[in-house]
C-alpha cells in the first residue's frame, strides 16, 4: 500500500516514553517507519544523560533517535530542537505519546501537536496522579488532532476533557507485510505469547491454563516488568519457557512457528472496553489460531473468546487439535491486510493534509522600512496595506534603528518583513544589519522589486541574509533562472505583481464624480528617459510619449493632448488623480526591465555605451542583444489599475501585461511602430467605444479579487506565513514562561499551600502579641513560645 506524504510539515518530532533499540515493536515504531518513507523523523526518548544529547541512526535512513535526559528538561529539549533546526528543518509536527512534554510544548510558539492516544490514561487502573492527568489534558487541548487507537479511548478523552479539537479513531493494526511473510512456516503444537510481561496479564488465568495443559508447551517472548507479581511462580512451571527479547525479524520467525497465540489479559474495564492489542493481528497474519479474553475492539469472527478460565483452557485444546483450512487462513489474512498500519496511517495523513496548521496565537512581526521613503505615496499605501490586511501584529521600524538592536531584543518577534523601499544592495544594509538578519531564528520575508538593479550584488546579499520567503516580481517560469534552487535551497519564492488594486483605488472609483463630457484631455501621459540599464522596456516609456507627441504635432490632429517626457514636468500626489479624471485616455507600456547581469560585465558594457556617439535607440539595441532574452519581466504597471479606477482608458503598446488584461476589452492596443495610429486615434474620438472599455475596466476592478492587495496580503502573506512559521522557541521567552509555570506549580502544591497558611498564621499571631504587649506589659516572645509548645 502506498504511504501518504505529509504536505504541511518538513519533519516529525516524536516525543515518547520508548526505547527504540530495546522495546517490542509498538505503534510508535510503525508510525515512525511510515512517516520516514517520505519525511524526516526525529524519535526523542528520555533515557539520555543530563550533559549530552546523543543521536543514533536506525535501520530506516530517515529515522533518527535523539536521547535527552528528561521530558521536563529545558536544556535537553532546546539542544534537540537546535540540532533539528540546524539541519534546516523548520516546520515540525510534534507527534506526542509522552504527556510529560506538555510544559515544554506549551512554551513554544504555536507548536503543531498530534496526540496519539494509545492508552486511556484517565482510567483509575493506571493510578496516575493529578499532575500527570493535568499534562494529558494539556496535550489534548493544544493538539490540532487527537488520534485514538480505539473507540473506548476516544470516548474517555471526550468524557474527561473539554476539547473541541478534531478527534479520529485510527485503530492499532499490524505490520502485515512482515508478519504474513511467515504464514507458511511449519507450526509446532505449542502456545505462544509475545508482548510485555506486565500487570495487564492475568497470572491466575495463566497458571490455570498451564496446569490444565501439562503436556503443552507455553512460550513467552518479551520484556519483563520488574515489579510484576506472579511471573516468577509461572516461570517455575515445567511447561513454561521464557525466551526474552528478539530482534523483530527473528521474533516474527519465532512466533510464526507456533500453532496458537494467546491474549491472556485481566478482564478489566480498561482491557475489555478500551484496548486494541497489537499482537492480535500479528498472530493472525502469521497464520496462528488466536484465543483471547473477550475484547470489544476485536472482530468476534476472527478469534476464540473465553469468559472463564475453564473456557480459555478448553479453547486452547480445541485450537491445538484442529488445523486451519486454507480458506480460513486466507480470510484471516484479508482481514489483517485491511487492518495494516498503513491504512490507519493514511487516514491520519489525509486528515492532517486537509487541515492547515492551526495558529493558536497572533504572531508578532516588524516591518523594516526606510522611514524617509514613506513620503512616497505608493510606498506608504503598500506599507499601510500590509499592516491593515495582515493577521500579524506588525510594527513599522526604520532600518537604521533596527541595526542598533541586539539579537536578544528579537526573541519576542516571530517574523521580520523587509519592504521593497529598502534596496537590498544599498548602504542601509550595513554588515551589522545583515548579520542580525542572518542570525534571526524566526521567519524572514522580503518584498522585492526592480530585481535587475545590481543583480549579482543583490543575490549575494539575499544569500547572506537567508530569507525564508521572497515575494518576487519575476514571473514564475523565470524564477529558476534568476534564483536557482541549488543556490537558494532554503528560500521559497512567491511571485507577485508590481501593483495591486488597493483600497485607495476602490475609493477613487466609488467617488468618481466627473462625467465623460467633463474629460477635456483626449490623451494624457507623463514619462521620462530612464537609465540605459532599463533596456528596451525602459526605452518604451520614453519613446511612446515622445514619438506620439511629435506625430500629433506633425499631422495637426484635432485632439487635446497633455503628453510630456521631460523629467521636470512629472506630476505627483493628488494632482496625478485629478489629471487622470480629466483625461479620456492615457498612454502606457509594460513595466520593469529585462536586463539581468548574469556575467558580471554589465557595468563595463553600460560605461562603453554611455561614452559612445551612438543614438539612444542604437544603444538600446546593442544592450538588448547582449543582456535581454533570458528573463522576460514585462509586468503590468500599477498605473494601469489607476487608469481603470479613474475611468481613464489605457492606450498601451502591444504586450503581455502579466497576462491580466486583453486588448480591445481593457485597453486600446498601439503597435510599437505606430502603424495603427489612425485606428487608435479614431477610437479616442469614439465615446461609445471608450464607454464600453471603461465599463469593462470598472467590472475588472469590482470582480478581480485575485488582484486586490488585501487578498494578496491575506493569502500569500498572512496565510502562507501562518502555515509556514517556525514553531521553535525564542530562548528567553521559553525560559521565562517555564520558570513562571514551575513556580506556580510549586506554589499550588498541597504541601506549599499548607506551609503558606501556617506561615501566615504565625506572622499574624506574632503581630497580635507585639501589639498587645505594649498595653498589657508582657514578653511577646515568651507567650509565643508557650503557645507553640502547647500546640506541638
Amino acid at each position: 500500500m502506498n504511504i501518504s506524504k505529509l504536505e504541511n510539515f518538513d519533519c516529525v518530532i516524536m516525543l515518547t516514553f520508548s526505547d527504540w533499540f530495546t522495546e517490542m515493536r509498538s505503534n510508535r515504531f510503525h508510525y515512525a517507519k511510515r512517516f520516514g518513507q517520505n519525511t524526516k523523523v526525529f524519535f526523542i526518548q528520555v533515557n539520555g544523560s543530563s550533559s549530552t544529547l546523543r543521536f543514533y541512526d536506525t535501520e530506516f535512513p530517515n529515522v533518527q533517535v535523539l536521547r535527552i535526559n528528561a521530558a521536563e528538561s529545558i536544556d535537553g529539549f532546546n539542544r534537540a530542537l537546535k540540532h533539528i533546526r540546524d539541519a534546516s528543518y523548520k516546520k515540525p509536527l510534534f507527534w506526542v505519546y509522552n504527556p510529560n512534554f506538555s510544559n515544554l510544548l506549551m512554551a513554544l510558539k504555536n507548536p503543531q501537536v498530534v496526540y496519539h492516544a494509545t492508552e486511556d490514561y484517565f482510567s483509575p487502573e493506571f493510578h496516575h496522579d493529578y499532575s500527570f492527568i493535568r499534562k494529558v489534558k494539556e496535550i489534548v487541548s493544544m493538539s490540532c488532532l487527537v488520534v485514538a487507537v480505539s473507540d473506548g479511548v476516544a470516548e474517555s478523552i471526550l468524557k474527561n476533557t473539554s476539547t473541541s479539537n478534531k478527534l479520529i479513531v485510527a485503530p492499532n493494526g499490524c505490520d502485515f507485510e512482515t508478519w504474513s511473510a511467515c504464514k507458511d512456516v511449519p507450526k509446532k503444537r505449542a502456545v505462544v505469547y509475545q508482548g510485555g510481561i506486565n500487570k495487564k496479564l492475568d497470572f491466575e488465568l495463566l497458571e490455570f491454563i498451564v496446569d490444565d495443559n501439562p503436556e503443552t508447551e507455553f512460550v513467552f517472548y518479551g520484556m519483563v516488568n520488574s515489579i510484576v507479581k506472579g511471573w516468577d511462580k509461572l516461570l517455575s512451571k515445567k511447561n513454561v519457557v521464557f525466551k526474552g527479547k528478539f530482534p523483530i525479524e527473528d521474533l516474527v520467525k519465532e512466533v510464526s512457528s507456533y500453532k496458537v497465540g494467546i491474549i491472556p489479559f485481566l478482564k478489566t474495564d480498561l482491557m475489555v472496553k478500551r484496548s486494541l492489542p497489537l499482537k492480535f493481528y500479528e498472530y493472525l497474519s502469521a497464520g496462528l489460531d488466536v484465543v483471547s479474553i473477550s475484547i470489544d475492539s476485536l472482530p468476534k469472527s476472527l478469534y476464540h473468546s473465553a469468559d472463564t478460565y475453564k473456557d480459555f483452557s478448553d479453547e486452547i485444546k480445541k485450537a491445538l487439535a484442529r488445523t486451519l483450512s486454507p480458506e480460513v487462513i486466507e480470510s484471516n489474512l484479508q482481514s489483517c491486510k485491511k487492518s495494516d498500519y498503513s491504512s490507519a496511517f493514511n487516514l491520519v495523513s489525509k486528515t492532517l493534509n486537509e487541515s492547515p496548521p492551526k495558529m493558536t496565537k497572533r504572531l508578532r512581526g516588524i516591518l523594516l522600512v526606510d522611514i524617509d521613503s514613506l513620503a512616497n505615496q505608493a510606498v506608504k499605501q503598500h506599507v499601510d496595506g500590509i499592516i491593515s490586511a495582515s493577521s500579524f501584529e506588525i510594527e513599522i521600524m526604520d532600518i537604521r534603528y533596527f541595526s542598533r538592536l541586539k539579537p536578544e531584543n528579537l526573541h519576542f518577534v516571530d517574523v521580520i518583513f523587509v519592504h521593497f523601499c529598502l534596496r537590498v544592495f544599498g548602504t542601509l544594509f550595513t554588515p551589522r544589519t545583515i548579520k542580525l538578519l542572518r542570525r534571526f531564528e524566526g521567519h524572514k520575508a522580503l518584498f522585492i522589486q526592480d530585481e535587475y538593479d545590481e543583480f549579482l550584488k543583490t543575490r549575494k546579499r539575499l544569500l547572506a541574509m537567508q530569507f525564508s520567503v521572497i515575494y518576487t516580481c519575476v514571473p514564475e517560469k523565470f524564477v529558476e533562472t534568476v534564483y536557482p534552487k541549488k543556490i537558494f535551497s532554503d528560500t521559497q519564492f512567491l511571485t507577485c505583481f508590481t501593483g495591486y488594486i488597493t483600497q485607495e483605488l476602490l475609493d477613487l472609483k466609488a467617488k468618481l464624480a466627473l462625467r465623460k463630457e467633463e474629460r477635456t484631455i483626449d490623451i494624457f501621459y507623463r514619462g521620462r528617459i530612464l537609465p540605459l540599464e532599463y533596456g528596451s522596456l525602459g526605452y518604451q516609456k520614453y519613446i511612446i510619449g515622445k514619438h506620439l507627441k511629435e506625430l500629433l504635432i506633425k499631422d495637426g490632429r484635432d485632439l487635446s493632448s497633455d503628453i510630456e517626457v521631460d523629467d521636470s514636468l512629472r506630476i505627483y500626489g493628488n494632482e496625478w488623480y485629478v489629471r487622470l479624471l480629466k483625461s479620456k485616455t492615457m498612454l502606457g507600456t509594460e513595466s520593469g526591465s529585462n536586463v539581468f547581469d548574469f556575467d558580471g560585465k554589465l557595468s563595463q558594457c553600460l560605461q562603453e555605451l554611455r561614452q559612445s556617439n551612438m543614438e539612444l535607440k542604437k544603444k538600446i539595441e546593442v544592450l538588448s542583444s547582449k543582456y535581454e532574452g533570458l528573463v522576460e519581466m514585462n509586468q503590468v504597471s500599477p498605473k494601469i489599475f489607476e487608469m481603470f479606477a479613474s475611468g481613464c482608458v489605457p492606450i498601451l503598446f502591444k504586450g503581455n501585461y502579466s497576462g491580466l488584461i486583453t486588448p480591445n476589452d481593457n485597453y486600446i492596443s498601439l503597435e510599437h511602430d505606430f502603424s495603427n495610429l489612425d485606428e487608435v486615434l479614431k477610437l479616442v474620438k469614439d465615446n461609445k467605444e471608450l464607454d464600453q472599455i471603461r465599463e469593462n475596466n470598472f467590472r475588472f476592478i469590482e470582480n478581480r479579487k485575485d488582484v486586490y492587495f488585501e487578498n494578496f496580503v491575506g493569502s500569500k502573506v498572512s496565510d502562507y506565513l501562518n502555515n509556514s512559521i517556525v514553531f521553535y522557541p525564542k530562548k528567553n521567552e521559553e525560559k521565562i514562561y517555564l520558570v513562571m509555570r514551575e513556580n506556580l506549580s510549586l506554589m499550588l502544591s498541597p504541601t506549599n499551600v499548607k506551609n503558606f497558611i501556617k506561615r501566615s498564621l504565625v506572622i499574624s499571631l506574632k503581630r497580635t502579641l507585639m501589639t498587645s504587649s505594649k498595653y498589657f506589659k508582657f514578653d511577646p516572645d515568651q507567650v509565643y513560645d508557650r503557645i507553640k509548645s502547647l500546640l506541638a
